[in-house]
């Protein structure tokens, strides 16, 4: 298990006098920029990360702390335990009720490609982005664990958010490695 302090992330503030296009948005961890990786994504300043967790329970509460979460990830899965897939999101453009609205659809692969079950839909977020730019927390989060005929070897997660005020849609994906079943005894 990775114990993971969340990305804190840096938007650069326009500085004409007219509408501008929004400003990109930068993955950050401290001052540093972050090279790209499938887990995190960003177009015309909406933003989206995947973390996938052991213990979606503890993510939240660890997520709804004042201080900067330090939630624990991983990229291996058990047999007999779950994995949650969680997003955060930033940037949305709010409607003129002042709430965004933004969908995700999750997708897993098998080791081998193929499709792993049914893409499930939710609303990723339906209400006021948060202030300042920063990271929230999705209300869509996508819990699996394996069946003992599954196969070993990485599945993959993907997601994909649009903000729907906006027209900007975002995919996301992250791996987990799946052992071979243990031996019975």
């Amino acid at each position: 298990m990775l114990n993971f302090p969340i990305l804190l992330a840096l938007a650069l503030t326009p500085t004409a006098a007219q509408p501008a296009p929004k400003a990109p948005f930068v993955w950050q961890d401290g001052d540093r920029p972050l090279p790209p990786h499938p887990s995190r994504a960003a177009r015309d300043g909406f933003a989206a990360m995947m973390l996938v967790t052991p213990d979606a329970d503890a993510f939240i509460a660890e997520w709804q702390k004042p201080e900067t979460p330090n939630v624990a990830t991983t990229e291996r899965i058990a047999r007999d335990k779950p994995v949650f897939a969680m997003l955060l999101v930033a940037g949305c453009r709010p409607a003129a009720d002042g709430n965004c609205r933004v969908a995700a659809e999750f997708r897993m692969k098998r080791p081998d490609g193929a499709p792993y079950g049914e893409a499930r839909r939710g609303l990723a977020l339906d209400g006021p982005p948060a202030p300042g730019g920063n990271l929230q927390l999705a209300m869509a989060t996508l819990g699996f664990s394996l069946d003992p005929p599954d196969p070993p070897g990485r599945y993959t997660i993907v997601a994909t958010l649009t903000d729907e005020i906006a027209g900007v849609t975002l995919t996301v994906e992250q791996s987990v490695e799946a052992d071979k079943a243990p031996r019975k005894r």
